[in-house]
């Protein structure tokens, strides 16, 4: 038998809800209480669950949960542009999404270790979103991740400069190739 974990809005606190469901596949809609820990408002995110044993599989979630992740996103997005400290992104996605706040736990101190983290966090929520939307099967496991993250991080075999054609010149008297508007023999071409 599984109680349903709910989750606060605020602090971010798992707590159960007093709902004991089991071996049921069932669509859950404002289950909500309030946090033991801190008071405020906390729920129960809506969508079709799946329930077998002592696991608890989203099936299918609300929109609502895509529009949360673009929005850290977002945020993520416009802190590696700007010069803000990590306490201001720390507060700014608490306003704007506290349902992910548990994310700026994983937020180092340091401005040096913050980026590398940043393009993983969005790499990741931008493959939680892709999957979903294709409507992939199946849940989305710590190991699809981290494959997919290996896939994409790992250098290709292939180098950059096999896809050029070695046997294509440039005429002196055509356009430099490298967008300039100047002859190539006055530009980019060797001096004679």
């Amino acid at each position: 038998m599984i109680n349903l974990p709910i989750f606060c809005n605020s602090c971010g606190t798992i707590f159960p809800s007093g709902n004991v469901v089991e071996n049921l596949t069932d669509k859950i809609n404002d289950i909500s209480g309030s946090c033991p820990l801190c008071g405020e408002f906390g729920q129960v995110p809506s969508g079709i669950y799946n329930f077998i044993g002592h696991t608890i599989e989203l099936l299918t979630g609300p929109n609502k949960t895509i529009d949360e992740l673009n929005k850290l996103s977002l945020i993520l997005r416009n802190y590696q542009d700007k010069e803000s400290g990590i306490n201001e992104i720390r507060q700014q996605i608490k306003q704007e999404v506290p349902e992910l706040t548990s994310i700026t736990d994983l937020l180092p101190e340091t401005r040096q270790n913050i980026y590398q983290l940043i393009q993983i966090i969005l790499f990741v929520i931008t493959m939680i979103i892709t999957l979903t939307l294709e409507g992939q099967q199946g849940p989305i496991t710590a190991e699809t991740i981290v494959a997919q993250l290996y896939k994409h991080l790992t250098p290709s075999t292939n180098s950059p400069n096999d896809k050029i054609n070695k046997n294509f010149k440039v005429g002196r008297n055509e356009l430099c190739t490298c967008g300039s508007g100047k002859k190539y023999k006055r530009c980019c071409g060797p001096a004679l």
